[in-house]
């Protein structure tokens, strides 16, 4: 099969790597020493790795009534600094924008294209290091630019917000708190586990 990943190095450059790998090898979790905010492999046609991760092949034409622009960016501090337009294919692909908490409680952002399946929890999305948690994963189609206002989390939005972090994603995934919105929203608090027991 063919794949592709984005891999975001010690010195944080993004890089890609893509080529041919086993199927077995593209369904497994492997634990990486580098985040790896896209990991995606394909089948359906030669060099279809150049349209994963939300890459685009400026051969692979996109008839207009099937464009829809993506905010992309990978790991930025804020939703706001994920500025770059994506053009994606609307037959096939959603925006995303992922919130991940790393190892040093940094909250980040990753956008851009993704695959239905993968939006609808059909295919596992791959995380970086085991300690990361993502707190949010949501994708749209309705509108051009819409991943620009998902993931985005006000003082004064607690409704149907979730108390606890999740650390997979799940069909149609709602908006979870940061850990220092938790903090400062006392209601969430007393849902919160006292300690944990391992």
């Amino acid at each position: 099969m063919c794949y592709m990943e984005e891999i975001i190095t010690t010195d944080l450059r993004l890089e890609l790597h893509g080529g041919c790998r086993s199927k077995e090898m593209c369904h497994t979790v492997v634990k990486r020493e580098t985040l790896t905010p896209c990991s995606q492999c394909c089948n359906s046609s030669d060099e279809c790795n150049a349209l994963l991760c939300g890459l685009s092949n400026s051969s692979h034409y996109i008839p207009e009534l099937f464009q829809l622009q993506c905010r992309v960016c990978t790991y930025v501090s804020e939703v706001r600094f994920c500025d770059e337009l994506a053009l994606c294919d609307n037959r096939t692909q959603e925006c995303f924008m992922d919130q991940i908490i790393i190892e040093s409680l940094t909250t980040l952002y990753s956008g851009g294209c993704r695959s239905r399946e993968q939006c609808r929890g059909q295919i596992t999305p791959s995380m970086g290091k085991r300690a990361d948690v993502l707190a949010c994963s949501r994708c749209c189609s309705d509108a051009n630019d819409c991943n620009s206002l998902l993931c985005v989390f006000s003082e004064h939005d607690t409704n149907n917000t979730p108390s606890l972090l999740s650390r997979r994603r799940r069909p149609d995934s709602t908006q979870l708190p940061t850990p220092m919105s938790i903090m400062r929203h006392g209601q969430h608090t007393e849902r919160m586990p006292r300690s944990c027991d391992v």
